[in-house]
């Protein structure tokens, strides 16, 4: 209820502001009359775009899929035999990439000191 009364109070004074800016220019204000039909001014749009967070309301963005992870290439690692698949991590260097873990990698060179 406190609501509505403060919006048309928002709406009066709205009003009044239109009315004497633009036809009471010049006039004293004992002669403004407030009209007898009701001033309706529409509140503005609300804007349903979002610039922070995920989803919510009234989004009709579609996220793009991402790459199944079926379609990602493999290598076999030199130590323990296993097939291992690519990883972020080893976007820049993924042609010098032998091991599948830290430690098989630490294996591999363990190895490589003692011959």
């Amino acid at each position: 209820m406190k609501r509505q009364v403060h919006h048309r109070l928002q709406l009066i004074a709205a009003a009044w502001i239109l009315a004497s800016s633009s036809s009471l220019i010049g006039r004293s204000c004992s002669s403004f009359i407030l009209p007898s039909a009701p001033v309706v001014i529409a509140p503005p749009n609300r804007i349903t775009t979002r610039l922070f967070g995920r989803g919510g309301r009234g989004g009709n963005d579609k996220k793009e899929k991402k790459p199944s992870k079926s379609n990602l290439p493999e290598k076999i690692c030199v130590v323990c035999n296993r097939p291992f698949t690519w990883r972020k991590k080893w976007e820049r260097s993924w042609d010098e990439v032998t091991c599948c873990s830290k430690s098989c990698n630490a294996k591999r060179r363990s190895m490589k000191d003692e011959s």
